[in-house]
């Protein structure tokens, strides 16, 4: 299990451009048809974190932007997206940008062999063998439900990856732990106003996907325009503590902002835990403050356990 543990401000990295499938066994991050391959469950919880190491002058827009374009990715983190402002067009909506720059626009990535599929409207996961991906199978996980004896499928609660690697014969690795259960998914949300037309747009979230598992801080500065609600450029910053515990790891983690963590763009972003692994318990609070229009959120709060 690897788990953020460091300052939501972070210097940036870059990645290596797309590779054909005759050389991905011998890369860790490519782009095979169209979806991304990560060559293993490190690898893959390695690159969630480094998605942090951005410059405070980048939004976060921007910066997946640049690590979708030098894979030569097209992301679920755009699917249905107007420019500047948020996917609105989702019934069920994954509120981590992390997750969603790395999934198709289908929900599906591969790890290791595994070609996996999320559902969040369903809260189910699917999961397909590589050695068993037909081109009728690849079809069939493009689906919204797929079905098929081959394909396996999950809870959105569990761990997805742990279970997998259980499942391997002869894996003496495999990290599954049954005497503590996972945390419930919690969600706070504020939307603090300057003027009719002018808002502060925050979001607390413990997100639960199956193979990933965060806890989030956002918030958007936005102007209404034509009826939509569009990113714009503000003085951003939050005061956020976090308490956590890992599941089954035996340790709880206590977090806190150094300061408000001041950005001058259309974001505030902070990840305090994003692991493969679940939560047992934490409580996240956070709050907003917009230095540009004077405003700020409600203490904003998310618990289980504590």
């Amino acid at each position: 299990m690897v788990a953020t543990t460091l300052s939501c401000q972070k210097e940036t990295t870059q990645l290596s451009p797309t590779l054909t499938p005759e050389t991905a066994e011998n890369k860790e991050v490519v782009k095979i048809a169209d979806r991304l391959r990560f060559s293993n469950r490190d690898v893959f919880e390695s690159y969630m974190l480094d998605l942090n190491k951005r410059s405070a002058t980048v939004s976060e827009e921007k910066f997946l932007e640049s690590k979708e374009t030098a894979l030569d990715f097209e992301s679920y983190r755009n699917l249905g997206k107007r420019f500047g402002a948020r996917r609105s067009s989702e019934s069920c909506p994954l509120d981590d940008e992390h997750l969603a720059s790395v999934l198709n626009p289908d929900g599906v990535i591969q790890i290791d062999k595994w070609i996996i599929k999320i559902n969040l409207c369903d809260k189910k996961v699917f999961v397909l063998d590589q050695q068993d991906a037909t081109s009728e199978l690849l079809a069939e996980m493009a689906k919204n439900i797929p079905s098929h004896e081959k394909i396996r499928y999950f809870s959105t609660d569990q761990e997805v990856l742990e279970l997998l690697e259980a499942s391997e014969p002869g894996n003496r690795s495999a990290r599954l732990c049954f005497s503590e259960s996972g945390a419930d998914k919690k969600e706070d949300d504020d939307t603090p106003y300057y003027t009719g037309d002018t808002r502060m747009d925050c979001k607390l979230r413990y997100q639960k996907v199956g193979i990933y598992f965060a806890l989030v801080a956002k918030s958007q500065s936005q102007n209404q325009f034509s009826g939509i609600w569009w990113a714009t450029t503000t003085t951003m910053g939050a005061d956020w503590v976090a308490r956590y515990e890992p599941k089954c790891k035996g340790e709880i983690i206590n977090q806190q902002s150094a300061s408000a963590n001041w950005v001058a763009h259309n974001d505030w972003v902070c990840r305090p835990y994003e692991s493969t692994t679940a939560l047992h318990r934490y409580k996240f609070q956070a709050q907003f403050f917009n230095l540009y229009w004077g405003i700020s959120s409600k203490i904003m709060e998310i618990n289980h356990g504590y």
